[in-house]
């Protein structure tokens, strides 16, 4: 990108957003439901146990994304 040509993203809002992501507890009650899953099915032998659990991690995903796409919805009306 040339010096002329301004970026329509500020790298302030940029690094907000990553650190909002890394710090989202819908990622980390995933990555908790994969390592549980994983602890059930291998070390503690429960298998049926062990898919249960692993099966959140995708709800958790699915109930972030909504949400998150709620607040953009919500944003985008307030600009209107």
């Amino acid at each position: 990108m040339s010096e002329g040509m301004q970026s329509d993203v500020d790298e302030g809002q940029a690094q907000s957003a990553a650190t909002d992501v890394a710090s989202d507890p819908v990622l980390l009650g995933s990555g908790v439901s994969i390592l549980l899953s994983l602890y059930l099915f291998y070390m503690r032998g429960n298998k049926l146990q062990g898919i249960f659990v692993g099966h959140w991690a995708p709800t958790f995903l699915a109930i972030g994304s909504y949400l998150r796409q709620e607040d953009v919805d919500n944003r985008l009306q307030q600009v209107m």
